[in-house]
């Protein structure tokens, strides 16, 4: 059966053993879409702690820093890979999506022409070390406007209007922020999807580098009753119970 999105997305990597193996496969599966998934390591070891996972992803290597060439170079891959993708997905190896997240976001994406991007508000926070989760809600202030960086689509039209050129190849942090100026740029429209059936988490654990850890969303976040939490994981992320955080730190 045809599917009825084609999604393109870059995944830069470093380290973390035994995430991005779940991160590509759970991508994979988006619902009734055809995803093109592009690793970007930064050494051969990378490409070792992918493993087994579904046919279909491409793994290459660059530098780490800055981190902004490094997302860069993958999306200039998937320019000439898959030039006709109806939407670039701006994710990062430690953030996962439910099932149904591009197929939705993809229906929010096109309900206006005028539509470039389309994100969520806010997103679930879970250390797997401890089994805490909080609800961050989003960036505030003159940025209320502006979803996630995690779980972006950006349609292909924006894409073309910056030539592919959306992210600012000389930063290492704030990305989001010139993304979302990029793509305001070219005139189009930037939306916040409110719809409750999907949803972004991230996975953190003091086993793996993140340039954001746990900690440092609980003064914003909302604490998540443990039931609820639980509830939430099985339903959604059941996978999370499958993840190894044994081993070296990285």
């Amino acid at each position: 059966m045809e599917k009825l999105y084609k999604i393109g997305c870059v995944i830069p990597v470093s380290g973390r053993p035994g995430l991005v193996n779940k991160t590509i496969t759970r991508l994979s599966r988006q619902q009734d879409c055809d995803v093109t998934i592009i690793v970007i390591g930064s050494e051969e070891q990378d490409r070792e702690n992918i493993g087994k996972v579904p046919e279909g992803y491409h793994f290459f290597l660059y530098r780490n820093s800055p981190l902004g060439a490094k997302w860069q170079f993958g999306i200039d891959f998937l320019r000439n890979l898959k030039p006709d993708i109806n939407a670039y997905l701006h994710t990062g190896s430690d953030e996962w999506l439910t099932d149904n997240y591009c197929t939705v976001g993809m229906d929010a994406l096109n309900a206006d022409d005028a539509n470039g991007m389309v994100g969520v508000r806010g997103y679930y926070v879970y250390d797997i070390e401890t089994k805490r989760m909080i609800y961050w809600p989003g960036y505030a202030n003159e940025r209320k406007n502006e979803p996630i960086g995690a779980g972006r689509l950006i349609s292909r039209q924006t894409l073309e209007a910056l030539n592919w050129g959306l992210v600012d190849t000389t930063l290492d942090s704030g990305l989001d922020a010139t993304i979302m100026k990029n793509v305001l740029k070219t005139g189009k429209n930037v939306k916040i999807s409110d719809e409750s059936s999907i949803a972004v988490i991230g996975i953190k654990t003091s086993q793996w580098t993140s340039k954001n850890v746990f900690d440092s969303f609980l003064k914003e976040g909302h604490p998540i009753p443990p039931l609820m939490t639980r509830n939430f994981i099985q339903s959604n992320f059941p996978d999370i119970g499958e993840l190894d955080i044994q081993g070296e730190k990285k």
